[in-house]
């Protein structure tokens, strides 16, 4: 998937690149392969930040301006399209809803769902997502998140 904000396109290879692509140019602006597989989920976009996950089982968060890394969070798992709500992190890896520090990547809270889950959206403070089992979750958080606030 690709993400857009401010006239730049994010998007990752299967190499393990992240690309900044200014899109009235063409030019890329930065490349960051500090991954080491695949990057198949969406990047998810802060004010200076770009955060996504890679198949080598981490969370990634490159500066937007250079993409330069500045942290990586461990899931042992494959994390999927990671969701910004404020200042933090919400990202799926197998069965396992992590909760980020933006800042910092260090894990705030964990919570194994299923086997499977899909990636999180946000709707106010309510994380949904699915499961393998084939149910829709809406869960309440217990930390303070709302996609609304900064």
């Amino acid at each position: 998937g690709v993400a857009l904000a401010d006239g730049i396109v994010y998007a990752g290879d299967r190499s393990g690149r992240l690309y900044a692509v200014h899109t009235e140019t063409g030019k890329i602006l930065w490349v960051n392969e500090t991954a080491g597989a695949d990057l198949s989920s969406t990047p998810s976009v802060a004010p200076g930040a770009i955060v996504f996950g890679s198949d080598d089982g981490k969370v990634y968060a490159v500066s937007r301006k250079s993409g330069r890394l500045l942290w990586a969070a461990d899931t042992g798992g494959r994390p999927l399209s990671p969701v910004i709500a404020g200042s933090k992190v919400l990202a799926a890896a197998d069965g396992t809803l992590y909760l980020l520090d933006l800042d910092n990547g260090g894990i705030m809270d964990q919570v194994t769902l299923s086997d499977q889950l899909t990636s999180p959206s946000l709707a106010g403070e309510l994380i949904i997502l699915g499961t393998e089992e084939g149910y829709v979750m809406g869960l309440k958080a217990v930390h303070n998140i709302d996609s609304r606030k900064p």
